[in-house]
Order: structure tokens, then C-alpha cells, then sequence
């Protein structure tokens, strides 16, 4: 049985990325392990009672929250007929990254599902953030769910955007067997904003690779901003997720070698799902 973790803050927007956790679960037949992270603050050891009494208080109330919201999580999966889904509970104090990073790598975690939120959707995904970091550093796919996302049950229509490194063909193949589990249409895209036949050509390039591939359909999307090409792309086919390859450096800009690519991920109400150049 495959792995998925699930790092929550029992937030709202955390919530809502555990039903996308269970309906993944179901459909690649997992088991979720949630998990929730503490962290003890970095004081200077000059009063050792006082701070021990700090800690303990912190931990007693880090362990509260943990069994108070368990009994909510339960009911979501009740609530949408995912209650025999095998669902496991783990509270840790640490890093958060470092934490999740060690629990995928110990567990053998498959997949990381973590909610996203803020008015600006998945802006924090993309200037730094926690959810930022795991994406890019995490052995296994991350999906980063942003709070206003629009789940309906189904994964139905999956983009995948290239830069058609060498990378991206084995992340594609990866992604159409994710796909495949849901009878998901992925539609492989790029922007031209240089009309030129260069890019042209390597699209027709992955239509070769792929030829016979079924579920796949190769789209160059036309037009002078990136950001309203891919937003109008994702709106028309219904996109259900956008799945990218991610590197230890900055993706976003790496990704159609554009700044203004970051512009249609802040706006974005489509969860992101990332795949690792050191994972594939």
C-alpha cells in the first residue's frame, strides 16, 4: 500500500487539502499519515526552571490541540464517505521542514499533500515559504493545495507544463501513470510568446515521443503574456491540477524562462503539483 503524508495546522485551509489527501488515497489505494508539527522556541539556557516550565507548558498544549482536532478530521472523512480510508496519527516537535523531510524519507512517504493559504492563493507557495521549500526539496511529489481551490471529487483534466528539458520527459511519464489511475486527460503545454518554429518543433518532438499515448494531448498556447495564456488554458479545460518539475533553484522563473509565469501562479486557484528533478 502506497504513503501519502499529510502535514496539517488543523487550519481551514489545512482541512480542505485533507479531503484532496483522501479522495488521492482512495484512487492509488494509500494510506494517509497526518501529522502535526511543533516547534519548542530557541531560548538561551540562562533560567533552566523557567524554561523547562515554558516547554512543558507548550508541548501540553501542542498535544491538546493534536487530540481536540482528531475527532474533526474524522468527521470530514465521514462526511464524504472516506471513513475506510487507513488514516494514521503522528504529533512531532521540530523543524517543520526538516520534520517532513525526514518522516517522507523514513516512511518511504509516496506522496505529500499540504494545504496553501492567503487572499493570494498560491502566492506563498512561490516567494519562499514553508510549502515552498518542501515542494522543491522533498523525496517524493509534493500537491499543494491552495485554499480556494474547487474540489468536485474528481481529477479530470491535469496540465503539465514543459520547457521540454530532458528532465520533463521522465516526469511526464511519471505523471500519465498518476493520471491513468484516474482516467485523467494530461495536456502537456507551453507558451510561444516568440513565435518562432524552434519551440514549435520541440512540442512536435514530444508528440513523437509519446505517439500512442492515449490520455496525452500536446497544446503550443499562443499569446504575449504567459500569465494569461496558461490562466485562460487552465480555466477552458477545466484543469484540475497543474503539475510542474521543480529544481533546487528558483523553478518558477526556470519554467518558461519568464518572470511573469509567477504572475499566473500567485492568481492561481489550481492545486500544484510538484514533481522533483532529484526524485525522478
Amino acid at each position: 500500500m502506497k504513503k501519502i503524508l499529510f502535514p496539517t495546522d488543523f487550519s481551514p485551509a489545512a482541512d480542505h487539502a485533507f479531503i484532496y489527501a483522501l479522495q488521492v488515497a482512495a484512487a492509488i489505494d494509500a494510506a494517509v499519515l497526518v501529522v502535526h508539527i511543533y516547534e519548542l522556541p530557541n531560548l538561551k539556557k540562562n533560567l533552566p526552571n523557567t524554561i523547562r516550565e515554558l516547554y512543558e507548558s507548550i508541548e501540553k498544549e501542542a498535544y491538546q490541540e493534536f487530540q481536540d482536532n482528531l475527532p474533526h478530521l474524522d468527521a470530514i472523512a465521514a462526511h464524504h464517505q472516506l471513513s475506510h480510508i487507513p488514516v494514521s496519527y503522528s504529533l512531532k516537535e521540530g523543524d517543520t521542514l526538516e520534520t517532513i523531510d525526514r518522516i517522507a524519507r523514513q516512511e518511504k512517504i509516496d506522496f505529500i499533500i499540504m494545504g496553501t493559504k492567503g487572499a493570494s492563493g498560491l502566492k506563498e507557495v512561490f516567494i519562499g515559504s514553508v510549502a515552498a521549500e518542501i515542494m522543491e526539496n522533498a523525496p517524493c511529489p509534493v500537491m499543494a493545495i491552495p485554499e480556494e481551490a474547487v474540489f468536485d471529487g474528481k481529477l479530470d483534466h491535469i496540465a503539465f507544463t514543459t520547457d521540454f528539458k530532458e528532465e520533463d520527459t521522465a516526469a511526464l511519464k511519471n505523471l500519465l501513470h498518476f493520471a491513468s489511475t484516474f482516467s485523467a486527460k494530461v495536456y502537456c503545454i507551453n507558451v510561444d510568446i516568440s513565435h518562432t518554429e524552434f519551440y514549435l518543433k520541440r512540442m512536435d518532438q514530444v508528440r513523437a515521443d509519446f505517439a500512442g499515448t492515449t490520455n496525452l494531448e500536446c497544446r503550443m498556447l499562443k499569446g504575449s503574456s504567459i500569465e494569461a495564456a496558461v490562466t485562460d488554458f487552465m480555466e477552458e479545460a477545466h484543469i484540475d491540477i497543474l503539475a510542474m518539475v521543480t529544481q533546487k533553484r528558483n523553478f518558477i522563473q526556470e519554467l518558461f524562462h519568464y518572470s511573469q509565469t509567477k504572475q499566473m501562479a500567485y492568481h492561481s486557484k489550481v492545486p500544484v503539483l510538484a514533481l522533483q528533478t532529484h526524485s525522478l
